[in-house]
């Protein structure tokens, strides 16, 4: 049975991944010399390449003939509970990557030159070099370069992430050189507003359930359910007998694509469908946060929303208050009096 506590860490194990991608992203398209967007630059989450239909984690293309192949590790097992070898597969893939891939946005599909990186949890990232060194692994058959960069949170009053190389090193781009690397990098996430990262929510890939049930159910209720209700709606509905409580009828696919478009990039969105959403929805219903609709109302469901989840202060992370509520023992039954 799941206990906050991992559903907690599943959730900064996502939120931690997404930060370092689009750190990393930020990194190459973001020109220190003109403070802009360099537009040359393309990225894609997951893009679908060929032979295989391999989908790499972050795929970057610079100026047209360099790619950059990168896959994301942040919660890396090495063995199971057996004592078996998790990493053999885990490098086994990453060497499905080193060959010519085809699907880059150039005219025949493919790029001159490739960099094939491992991204890793700093926790990881000197066992991973050991790993490697152990086995006798080499991952440039095809890729002109293999490198190892590892990320962490960065200390400090703002959110950032750490990035370093800690092996092998990558073609060198503008300002972005391997010594540079091998020192650190930090990408505060406040920058993420300038080359528009900051509200990207989701990658190529869900949390793991049920992490992924709480990390939406918190994005929609906070993100597009939030931002529905007017100062004329919480007025009646401080009038009205329900208590402090505004109906919105929600369709899914509109749901879907409000959070398409406002958190989610290229790719991002094949990760995305309407079973994930509805898991949600259930959830709420579950908690007595919404209701399924009415046939007359065309809508699939009602959401009973309302500022406040639970008595108390507040001052909460809405995720930790959605897993207590579904993981924390205590189903909700009723909705309790709330501002």
């Amino acid at each position: 049975m799941p206990t906050v506590d991992s559903i907690l860490d599943g959730i900064d194990n996502y939120d931690q991944s997404v930060n370092a991608s689009l750190a990393l992203v930020h990194l190459f398209i973001w020109d220190d010399s003109t403070e802009d967007v360099d537009s040359s630059v393309h990225f894609w989450f997951g893009r679908k390449f060929e032979p295989g239909g391999v989908t790499p984690d972050i795929l970057i293309q610079l100026d047209g003939s360099k790619g950059i192949i990168t896959e994301l590790k942040r919660s890396f097992p090495q063995v199971d509970a057996e004592g078996e070898d998790l990493w053999a597969e885990e490098f086994d893939q990453l060497k499905r990557y080193d060959k010519e891939l085809v699907g880059w946005d150039t005219s025949n599909g493919k790029v001159h030159s490739t960099d094939l990186i491992l991204f890793t949890s700093q926790k990881f990232g000197t066992r991973v070099v050991d790993y490697i060194a152990e086995k006798g692994l080499t991952f440039q058959d095809y890729a002109n370069n293999f490198a190892i960069l590892q990320f962490n949170p960065a200390s400090g009053r703002k959110a950032a992430v750490f990035i370093q190389k800690v092996e092998g090193d990558i073609h060198e781009f503008k300002n972005i050189t391997n010594q540079r690397l091998r020192e650190g990098v930090t990408i505060g996430m406040g920058y993420l507003l300038s080359s528009g990262l900051s509200s990207v929510k989701l990658l190529d890939y869900r949390p793991e359930k049920p992490v992924d049930i709480v990390y939406l159910m918190s994005l929609m209720w906070i993100h597009i359910f939030g931002t529905v209700p007017t100062e004329d709606d919480w007025r009646c509905a401080r009038e009205s007998k329900e208590g402090k409580i505004v109906e919105i009828p929600v369709k899914i696919d509109e749901v879907k694509t409000r959070i398409l478009e406002g958190f989610a990039l290229n790719n991002s969105h094949k990760v995305l469908d309407n079973s994930w959403i509805n898991e949600c929805m259930e959830s709420l219903v579950t908690l007595n946060l919404a209701r399924r609709a009415k046939r007359a109302e065309d809508a699939d469901y009602v959401i009973k929303y309302r500022k406040k989840l639970k008595p108390g202060p507040g001052g909460e992370e809405i995720h930790k208050v959605f897993a207590e509520m579904l993981f924390g023992g205590r189903i909700q039954t009723r909705l309790e009096t709330g501002d």
